[in-house]
């Protein structure tokens, strides 16, 4: 009878710690996914308004984020031939114009969940991924037809060039839609534990795992499989790097004149359709042929829009901002961390072959620059500081399109020399009267800035472009 008796009052004792464990947890958990513990119903309605408001809410510092990178795209574009900061990195090393890529390619990734997770709730993923391809094939049909109509009136489809900065896009867009769509996530509710139950006899591993999963880590383990799609990209980008067999060089070269970049690349597309005046011509030894949106250095660029589908998963999972912001910053610090160890002991920093020290030290920035975008903007309403950044993040496709088209179309146009046209004339007016270099940092300055009263225009009348 004593035995009996004391193991009924260890069962009780353990059920009532369990009852009391579970109401803790659960509420903790319960409201920060959003859903509030029955106190009264006034208090439980404007928690609830509140909670929707902001999801409901634009995320306006990404906006923001996205016209900082198309100003600073368009100004680099234009900016070739006034100082090396403004133009890409010869090969090793970064410049300003290396921000711009891996920038729009995180971008990509936070706005491809924002606009899922209201789709999902109208429309199948079927409908989802229809919408997607033709917007791929909108972006990548665009970035050809801009490189086709500089050309104009000789486009030679024997030596046109492939690959560009839209069909980068567009492909690491596409397959980040496919992972977002396909993939499935961890459910920690379907295992019977979303109420915080923890299991006393796991350990204290099985009690950190648990604690975890729920707590700091519940969104990067909801989502592990995404990020694992991320490290399978990463591994098949160095086993291809290192490990293809390049004609008179070997495997694992990684200079400009020779690395496996070149030649994959010369398998696939050809010399022809490659970029035919790449910064490592300046390089030593230079490269002969080089594409800088090839087909290798693409493959691990997908990997930066992967890692902007997970700051967008947070921002769709944490209502609160302050979650947010520390669910942000502490994988940007790391991710910069890595990627610096990463480049001064293994493979440096270099943008024409997206190494990997270049994708997190990119994946660290991207994530830096929007929790300070987020934080000024979003947080503390600073929203009237960035305006002009505002009204061009809103029209980024149509913005950029026009910086670098309207030039070459008025540039048709010329006066008996095709030199006298109004662009060159200016653009040589400049250089004449304040030297090369400043004239074309003037000119670059120019053509940037003429175009953000233009998205300024469209931002207040509501002329809204999208692909």
């Amino acid at each position: 009878f004593k035995t009996k008796h004391i193991r009924s009052k260890n069962i009780l004792t353990n059920r009532i710690g369990k009852s009391i464990l579970m109401s803790g947890i659960s509420r903790d958990m319960n409201e920060s996914n959003g859903y509030y513990p029955l106190v009264s119903g006034d208090v439980q309605s404007e928690r609830k308004k509140s909670i929707e408001s902001e999801k409901n809410e634009r995320l306006i510092s990404l906006d923001v984020f996205r016209g900082m990178t198309i100003f600073v795209m368009n100004f680099v574009n234009a900016a070739d031939g006034s100082y090396p900061i403004f133009s890409h990195a010869i090969w090793n090393g970064l410049t300003i114009a290396d921000f711009v890529m891996p920038f729009f390619l995180f971008i990509v990734g936070v706005s491809i969940v924002l606009s899922h997770n209201k789709l999902k709730t109208r429309v199948s993923r079927r409908e989802i991924f229809v919408k997607s391809f033709v917007r791929f094939l909108k972006l990548f049909i665009i970035g050809l037809a801009m490189m086709w109509l500089g050309r104009i009136p000789g486009i030679n489809l024997n030596t046109i060039r492939i690959p560009g900065v839209l069909q980068r896009i567009a492909v690491g867009y596409l397959v980040a839609v496919i992972i977002e769509l396909t993939v499935p996530t961890f459910s920690f509710e379907e295992e019977g534990l979303d109420m915080g139950y923890v299991p006393l006899d796991t350990g204290i591993v099985g009690r950190n795992y648990y604690y975890l999963s729920r707590g700091p880590l519940r969104v990067f383990l909801k989502y592990s499989l995404q990020w694992a799609c991320g490290l399978v990209l990463l591994f098949s980008y160095l086993a291809m790097a290192f490990g293809v067999n390049v004609p008179q060089c070997g495997r694992g070269s990684l200079t400009p004149s020779c690395n496996a970049f070149t030649y994959i690349d010369q398998v696939l597309i050809g010399d022809n359709h490659m970029y035919k005046y790449p910064t490592c011509i300046d390089a030593v030894p230079p490269c002969i042929h080089f594409d800088p949106e090839g087909f290798l250095s693409t493959w691990l660029s997908i990997v930066s829009v992967i890692i902007g589908l997970y700051y967008g998963y947070v921002l769709v999972n944490y209502q609160k901002k302050e979650q947010r912001l520390i669910q942000w910053i502490v994988p940007s610090i790391i991710m910069l961390a890595v990627g610096l160890i990463i480049h001064f002991t293994a493979f440096p920093l270099n943008k024409n072959l997206y190494s990997p020290s270049f994708l997190f030290v990119m994946g660290g920035a991207s994530g830096i620059f929007l929790c300070f975008y987020y934080l000024v903007v979003d947080v503390y309403g600073f929203k009237n500081l960035f305006l002009p950044f505002l009204w061009l993040g809103s029209n980024a496709i149509i913005i950029y399109i026009f910086a670098e088209m309207i030039p070459e179309i008025v540039s048709w146009f010329y006066w008996k020399d095709t030199s006298k046209n109004l662009v060159t004339v200016i653009h040589n007016g400049l250089k004449n009267g304040m030297g090369d270099q400043n004239g074309n940092l003037m000119w670059a300055l120019i053509n940037t800035l003429i175009w953000i009263p233009v998205a300024g225009i469209f931002f207040y009348r509501k002329i809204f472009v999208k692909l």
